[in-house]
């Protein structure tokens, strides 16, 4: 059983994921089979099947001439939505922190107004303390 961080973790899928890492590293020329084996330690069969089904579903595809694999075109899409929920995500977040400098200020006029004294705690450090 493979697990990471306590959780199961489906071997397969691990192994697939070793391979796309390695080929979206420096070497643009690609890597062949073998390479993939030796660098992550799956058996060529394992590998076999692997390259197989992610060259099926266009996630790597294979260069005839070299018999070396590169990332294929299915990783397009998914990087462009990844890279839009992330842009996303971050233009949330700036706006709560917005917000958030907003109704800080908002309380703390009502606060003067009103006559309460308060003390504002120091920004909290990477901890969150």
């Amino acid at each position: 059983m493979s697990k990471k961080d306590g959780k199961y973790q489906v071997p397969a899928v691990v192994g697939a994921i070793k391979v796309l890492e390695i080929l979206s590293g420096p070497a643009e020329q690609g890597a062949t089979q073998t390479a993939l084996v030796e660098a992550t330690g799956l058996s060529k069969s394992t590998m076999h099947n692997l390259l197989s089904t992610l060259e099926a579903h266009k996630f790597v595809r294979r260069e005839e001439s070299t018999k070396t694999y590169r990332l294929g075109s299915a990783l397009i899409p998914l990087g462009t939505a990844a890279t839009r929920q992330v842009k996303l995500i971050r233009s949330t977040v700036d706006r709560l922190e917005e917000t958030g400098e907003l109704l800080r200020g908002v309380a703390e006029s009502a606060m003067s107004e009103a006559g309460v004294v308060f003390h504002r705690a120091a920004e909290p450090d990477d901890r969150g303390v």
